[in-house]
This record gives C-alpha cells, sequence and structure tokens, in this order.
C-alpha cells in the first residue's frame, strides 16, 4: 500500500512541477512580474529536487537510474535560471523584446515587438494578442514573426482583421492576419 501511496505522490509532484515549468516558460500565460517567475522557478526547484529524492527511493533499478539523472539534469537547469532571473531584476534588463507599437481593438492588446538578440544577430519583429486574465497575468498568441526585419505597420481593415504593412516598401502590405480568435 505505502508503495502505490508513494507513486501517487511521485505523479502528483511531477505534474505540478510540469505546470509550474509551463506557467514559467510557456508562450501562452505570461506573468509580467520578474519576482513572481523567480518565485514560480524557485518552488519549481523544490519539486524537482522532491522529485529526485523520490526517485532515489524507487525499487525497479531502471526507473530509478532513469528518474534520477532526469530530475537531475532538470534540477541544475532550473538553479542556473534563478540566478540569471534576479540578474535581470537588479540590472533592471527590459530583456530582448522592444514595444515599438500597440493596437487597442476588441478589449485586447495588438503590440509590435521588435526582437533584439544581441551583437551577433539581427532585428526581428513579433506581433502578439495580449488580453488579460488577472493582473499581471497574460494571455498571449502570436500573430506574426519574422527575423531580418526592424520595422513593420500595422492597419485594421475590418472589426477581426488587420494588415502589415511593410513600411520600408511604400506600405505595401506583407500578410493579412485574423484577429480576437
Amino acid at each position: 500500500m505505502s508503495l502505490n501511496r508513494n507513486w501517487v505522490s511521485y505523479k502528483i509532484l511531477s505534474i505540478i512541477t510540469l505546470l509550474l515549468l509551463f506557467l514559467r516558460f510557456g508562450q501562452i500565460l505570461i506573468v509580467q512580474s520578474a519576482i513572481i517567475n523567480e518565485l514560480i522557478l524557485i518552488l519549481t526547484f523544490g519539486c524537482l529536487l522532491l522529485l529526485l529524492l523520490k526517485s532515489i527511493s524507487l525499487s525497479n533499478p531502471f526507473l530509478k537510474l532513469f528518474s534520477t539523472f532526469a530530475t537531475g539534469i532538470s534540477c541544475l537547469i532550473v538553479l542556473v535560471c534563478i540566478p540569471c532571473g534576479f540578474f535581470g531584476i537588479i540590472s533592471k534588463d527590459k530583456g530582448i523584446l522592444e514595444c515599438i507599437n500597440e493596437l487597442k481593438c476588441n478589449n485586447q492588446s495588438i503590440k509590435v515587438y521588435r526582437k533584439n538578440g544581441g551583437a551577433t544577430t539581427d532585428f526581428g519583429v513579433m506581433i502578439r494578442e495580449e488580453k488579460q486574465i488577472l493582473p499581471r497575468l497574460l494571455y498571449v498568441r502570436t500573430l506574426f514573426d519574422k527575423y531580418h526585419l526592424d520595422t513593420i505597420g500595422i492597419k485594421v481593415v475590418e472589426k477581426n482583421k488587420l494588415q502589415i504593412l511593410d513600411v520600408k516598401n511604400n506600405d505595401s502590405i506583407m500578410a493579412e492576419i485574423t484577429i480576437g480568435n
């Protein structure tokens, strides 16, 4: 009976850890507070440590080796991410996304971001549809993403249609996308 209870708690802890990782690194829900993101990482690290301790107590040698290796590597990856996030909080780093245009329509925001990967990469442009679910928690859907581009224009042509314009080529239409779905 205790082995079954141990296995159930292992599964529940695994699901909680995956949900925390999805909340932190997923691109659908975005937490806008850096401190909350770091707390999520710390909770994830704690869950991974508990999983590591539970995986050591498994009876099957293959499962024990695989689980210990997988959770150990995951612990190291999350452990490296925690100080990087705190450094970003302390240095007030804006990150690689810079909002260059925003359009409010249909109870949501359409934001145009310039992506700057650093000295060795070119600029890119990304358009995202963002809707606030809770304070500091956004539902995000990427509508357009293009590399080797630094400026674009956007124009609403219908209630749910958006035109993406190439500013450097006399506002020629690059794409038409549907919003609000």
